[in-house]
């Protein structure tokens, strides 16, 4: 049994060696069954300083992620492996990005999560990845079925994260620890569109989660940027969960159908915000050319 504080020390000092010694491509930490917890520098943050993520001095398109992967002896960057899925190619354990302010309980939790849902497969050395598929009949708990290996993602921190010997986290508590603090849907100018697009639903945590997206959105009619908006917010685990949480049931929770959903949704609400843009151009030219003349 891996131990969550020795892992999230672990974490924590390996991020502060990083920092400091950019040289290194990242680090392991022995989780057993040939699997490890990871932190390594990853590329594609983009050229522009940010404050969600541990960028690199000397790059800032590289920042610190962590993930599950397999050990890889001889730390070459060509040499991580994460596990995938033999049928459908798909990627079984995702790498996520640490942010300046990281809870590393929290995280330590969530990588133990991916690591249990793989660890009992059997993996090759390039981290093709075949599980032993389970019956439909089989009456397991809910807890097991999202531990199943088709691509779906954690359900809830509170139901899988806990550790027998600390008390249960207040899942308002983890979100008071993470980065929407001061409620994104209510102070974003664009209340009242997300709030009349979601037929004033009141999951208030998921509607953070759009109007922190639409807050990175710089044109509104640009999909590459929508796209990039999207891809930017979901870095955090906690904004997944609560996208997993909208849109589906615990028993049918699926990750692809919820991203899925989500981006119709986004373009739904941004195509909305394009209009309302464009027809305050038009009253403004009108209003122009009347005082022209």
């Amino acid at each position: 049994m891996n131990d969550i504080k020795e892992l999230a020390k672990w974490l924590e000092e390996e991020v502060e060696f990083l920092k400091n010694n950019e040289d290194y491509v990242g680090g392991w930490y022995d989780l057993g069954n040939g699997l490890a917890a990871v932190v390594l520098w990853e590329e594609g943050w983009g050229d522009e300083v940010r404050d969600d993520c541990i960028q690199s001095a000397q790059n800032p398109d590289w920042a610190l992620c962590a993930g599950i992967m397999l050990i890889n002896r001889d730390d070459t960057p060509d040499g991580w492996f994460m596990p995938w899925d033999s049928e459908t190619g798909d990627i079984l354990c995702e790498t996520t990005g640490i942010t300046p302010t990281e809870d590393y309980e929290f995280l330590a939790k969530y990588l133990l999560e991916d690591f249990d849902r793989v660890k009992d497969c059997e993996i090759k050395p390039n981290g093709e990845t075949i599980c032993k598929k389970e019956s439909e009949d089989d009456d397991d708990s809910w807890d097991e079925k999202a531990n199943r290996n088709d691509g779906e993602k954690p359900w809830d921190d509170s139901k899988h994260f806990e550790d027998e010997s600390e008390e249960p986290v207040e899942e308002e508590s983890l979100k008071e620890e993470k980065l929407h603090e001061d409620k994104e849907f209510h102070s974003s100018p664009y209340h009242d569109v997300i709030a009349e697009y979601f037929d004033y639903d009141s999951d208030f945590e998921f509607l953070d989660v759009v109007a922190s997206i639409l807050g990175r959105v710089d044109n509104f009619e640009d999909d590459d940027d929508i796209y990039t908006a999207i891809d930017d917010e979901l870095i955090y685990t906690y904004d997944q969960w609560k996208v997993l949480e909208h849109y589906c049931s615990p028993q049918d929770a699926n990750w692809e159908v919820a991203f899925e959903s989500l981006m119709g949704d986004v373009f739904g609400v941004c195509s909305k915000i394009a209009g309302m843009n464009s027809n305050e151009e038009d009253i403004e030219e009108v209003e122009s050319e009347e005082g022209n003349d």
